[in-house]
């Protein structure tokens, strides 16, 4: 979580570095889009709001321009790191088992997206990607099933009256196995 004196002192900061322009709008969007979604349209649709007058390419100019590049790595940098050593130095807390699991699939989108960045090379990260991903599903049985799952339901009626209602009439030879009878021409041949 961030306070109130950590966006002011975060505004002061980008303004020292030369981000006059940064405010409270943009502050909440790098916070939303480095630590809440995945996708950083979202953040962008949270702050500045509209479904109906969404501007793809504004939200990825702005998402991309020096200012908040700069403000993401800030946040990043500072509020990741004291996040993790909060966790980490709490008596109270345990780390539970899906505390661990969460951790494991973070670390598969660092480093997928550090491959993207190009910080990683190709077959360091898919090294890491295959160790991570065989850790997820052999401790934690992360894996796709898929069952095959059949359904029978006998029908209960097979008529409708002239009420229309559903009604349920047997067949032939249902009345026949139940009155113990014989075909007509059974009985002939004989």
């Amino acid at each position: 979580m961030i306070n109130n004196e950590e966006i002011k002192s975060i505004i002061e900061a980008c303004k020292d570095a030369g981000f006059d322009s940064i405010g409270l709008r943009d502050v909440t969007y790098a916070w939303l889009a480095s630590f809440a979604f995945v996708d950083p349209r979202v953040a962008y649709k949270a702050v500045f709001g509209g479904d109906d007058d969404f501007d793809i390419e504004a939200s990825k100019h702005y998402g991309n321009s020096a200012a908040i590049k700069y403000l993401q790595t800030m946040l990043k940098g500072s509020f990741a790191q004291s996040n993790d050593s909060k966790q980490a130095t709490s008596d109270n807390e345990e780390v539970t088992f899906e505390m661990n699991k969460q951790g494991i699939i973070k670390l598969i989108r660092d480093t997928e997206q550090a491959m993207k960045d190009n910080q990683i090379e190709k077959k360091d990260g898919l090294k890491i990607l295959t160790d991570l991903r065989v850790k997820l599903n052999d401790k934690f049985n992360v894996q796709e099933q898929v069952v095959d799952q059949v359904v029978i339901v006998e029908k209960k009626f097979n008529h409708i009256c002239r009420y229309g209602y559903e009604c349920y009439m047997p067949t032939k030879e249902e009345l026949m196995e139940m009155y113990d009878l014989v075909p007509r021409n059974a009985t002939e041949n004989k």
